[in-house]
């Protein structure tokens, strides 16, 4: 019922409603799997556990590593579950950020992460990461003076990674129940690690909370 009725709100958009439909029954699965109040004394237990066996790790096995040693000593790598925004006046770097973000999770850790780009077409993206990756001028590859040599040297690099779990996703009028419906579908199919979003601001709202 409650899902049927989601569906007949008017102007309803078809991943919101899936998206809203999976949360809620998340919310049930959650509901019955906790196995009710514990304890302090054993919820201590467990946390010094986790703890100790975190100490036992390198800062990489503790979670996905940033490729920037400073700030995975304060974040010790990014965890499931986590939501880090990085925030900035325009012009500083941040989409850049986010592309060596993605390119240290995914091109030398392995793990599977979806880059949503709500500002630029894929193939300006790729062209960052190209960029960035392989020390290869970003201008020109917007240009069309490319050698022969030039394009042996672009073929060599990117066969390195032609196999990298990772997803670019440029698709415009974003909501968080549409980012939500891909980010779930990946995790089932590949095991997502990491989803990372440039930039917030261009989310569109469904209208609904």
């Amino acid at each position: 019922i409650r899902m049927s009725q989601l569906a007949r709100i008017p102007g309803s958009l078809p991943a919101d409603v899936v998206g809203q439909a999976q949360d809620w029954l998340t919310g049930l699965a959650d509901q019955t799997l906790r196995g009710g109040p514990i304890r302090w004394a054993n919820v201590v237990d467990d946390t010094f556990e986790s703890i100790e066996a975190d100490q036992a790790r390198p800062y990489a096995e503790r979670g996905i590593s940033t490729g920037l040693i400073d700030l995975d000593k304060y974040l010790t790598g990014l965890k499931p579950g986590q939501l880090v925004i990085v925030a900035a006046r325009p012009g500083v770097g941040k989409s850049v950020m986010a592309v060596n973000l993605a390119r240290a999770a995914s091109f030398r850790q392995g793990a599977p992460t979806l880059f949503h780009s709500l500002e630029m077409h894929r193939v300006e993206i790729a062209k960052r990461f190209i960029s960035a990756e392989y020390s290869f001028p970003l201008d020109k590859l917007t240009s069309v003076e490319l050698s022969d040599d030039d394009w042996a040297i672009l073929a060599k690099s990117a066969a390195k990674h032609v196999d990298a779990p990772l997803w670019i996703d440029d698709t415009p009028h974003q909501t968080l129940s549409s980012i939500r419906s891909t980010a779930r579908r990946l995790k089932r199919t590949d095991d997502l690690g990491l989803v990372i979003v440039d930039y917030l601001q261009l989310i569109e709202s469904s209208g609904r909370s």
